[in-house]
């Protein structure tokens, strides 16, 4: 059904009681491959969590079976904890100003192929730097770290430490970079990354 020019899955538009319901297996899925298998299956292109619409947050209250109406959606907690399969993207999306909607957000991802620990770390650190996140990245700067090898988490690394302003962590991190440079490392990068 469309949704501001995409067709969604999860409307609630008469028709589309099939999306409807693969939304609430999806919403319901107890693992990732679950999940991955349902939206694959369907041609999924794009995950998007709008902060304005507490489906996620009361499907099962609403939908499901009284025994199971307390069960949360495994799927948007970790996507809202940040731990993301390395099959989903995240992407900025900076919510237009709106009267009344001051705090309105989504949570927008992109289906991709699967991505190694490095791109995927990267990608996710980029995105809560531009996203303003920067309290949210101790996590991800730990997975990062453990990959001194690789060119987009040094990169990422780099960004961190700039969007911090620290200035000694950024100058190491852009030592280490031009290290890697010289050895051409960036040819061992996807076409995004470099």
């Amino acid at each position: 059904m469309p949704l501001g020019g995409f067709r969604g899955l999860g409307t609630l538009a008469r028709g589309n009681e099939a999306g409807f319901g693969l939304t609430l297996a999806i919403t319901g899925a107890r693992t990732m491959e679950e999940v991955q298998w349902a939206l694959q299956g369907r041609g999924v292109r794009y995950v998007v969590v709008p902060s304005w619409d507490p489906f996620f947050d009361e499907f099962a209250r609403r939908y499901l079976v009284k025994e199971h109406s307390n069960r949360v959606s495994f799927f948007v907690k970790e996507l809202r904890r940040w731990h993301l399969p390395a099959w989903l993207r995240p992407m900025a999306y900076h919510a237009p100003l709106i009267p009344g909607l001051a705090d309105a957000s989504a949570l927008v991802f992109e289906m991709v192929d699967e991505q190694s620990p490095a791109v995927a770390g990267s990608r996710l650190a980029e995105f809560l730097i531009e996203t303003g996140r920067l309290g949210e990245v101790a996590e991800i700067e730990e997975t990062l770290r453990k990959l001194p090898g690789d060119l987009g988490a040094l990169t990422a690394r780099a960004q961190l430490q700039a969007a911090r302003a620290d200035e000694a962590g950024f100058s190491q991190a852009i030592e280490m970079l031009r290290t890697r440079l010289v050895n051409q490392a960036e040819r061992y990068l996807p076409w995004d990354r470099r």
